[in-house]
């Protein structure tokens, strides 16, 4: 992931400085249509395609392209059938790592830029100090973040915690005692949608 991602950004650097005339008419990056927002996710969990369950390594890095490129819940589903009519039923690696992805694009939309997944502890980095769409201004009162922290702070919860850690803004969360990976995956799963409608207008204006 981080190899593509730095490939794209030198190739949208030439295509702005050294090849500006011949692409001008061209977006800078083939994910232009979908947000900027890169979100990093780190897991204490096992998450990848074994080398006995697809043995080309061309095979195997070509899923892991698409795993990063895919942009919504529908290309992930259509992913899963499609590695089991090819090669089978997957390990459980497999179907964490589609889980974990599912993490991503579910941080990635509501703006976060990182995701941490350790034991029962999920951690998400709230966007850069520097965003004002999500901070708002002392005018606007209904900036996403503050409606966040109006809902937290109403609901009166101690699973959710706001932490700083130098410039980064973080909100701390104790999940649920869990019985299994998958369940551990689908409660950080939960607990990140949860803060992401809490901040968005439309559940504001709802309740």
């Amino acid at each position: 992931e981080m190899y593509e991602r730095i490939v794209r950004e030198a190739v949208d650097e030439l295509k702005q400085e050294e090849f500006e005339d011949v692409f001008r008419q061209e977006p800078t990056s083939q994910t232009s249509n979908r947000t900027s927002v890169e979100t990093v996710v780190d897991a204490d969990i096992e998450a990848l395609i074994p080398d006995f369950y697809i043995e080309s390594d061309a095979e195997r890095l070509d899923v892991y392209r698409r795993l990063y490129r895919a942009a919504n819940a529908q290309e992930l589903q259509a992913m899963r059938e499609e590695l089991r009519d090819r090669f089978g039923e997957y390990p459980e690696e497999v179907e964490n790592l589609f889980r974990l992805v599912e993490l991503r694009l579910a941080g990635s939309g509501a703006g976060f830029r990182k995701i941490a997944l350790q034991e029962r502890t999920l951690v998400i980095t709230l966007p850069d100090e520097s965003d004002q769409h999500f901070y708002g201004t002392d005018e606007n009162a209904s900036a996403p973040f503050r409606r966040l922290m109006q809902k937290i702070a109403a609901s009166k919860r101690r699973d959710v915690q706001l932490k700083q850690a130098g410039t980064d803004l973080t909100l701390r969360i104790t999940l649920p005692p869990a019985q299994d990976v998958s369940a551990r995956l689908g409660a950080a799963r939960k607990a990140l949608l949860e803060m992401a409608s809490l901040a968005s207008k439309e559940t504001a204006t709802a309740q």
